[in-house]
């Protein structure tokens, strides 16, 4: 049985999508969904390893996973303030 592989331009369309969901709602689980996108996008084979194309999605997959936590507390002082008020 052959595994059905994403089309590389449906992964970055997709993750063009998260990318501006997250700016609109700062959700950790859309931030994780950014995550996983770009992970697949670089696994991907048509992505080329060596190429400037991989490196941008190997730094944006460094920037988000720094936002990551940022994004997950900000979501827990929302959601205090909210049950405090």
């Amino acid at each position: 049985m052959q595994s059905e592989i994403t089309d590389l331009s449906t992964l970055q369309i997709t993750l063009s999508y998260l990318m501006t969901r997250y700016a609109r709602t700062g959700s950790p689980q859309v931030a994780g969904a950014v995550i996983h996108h770009l992970s697949m996008i670089l696994a991907h084979p048509n992505t080329p390893a060596d190429s400037n194309l991989a490196e941008t999605y190997r730094a944006l997959l460094r920037q988000w996973r720094e936002l990551e936590p940022r994004s997950h507390q900000q979501t827990i002082q929302s959601q205090n303030a909210t049950v405090f008020h």
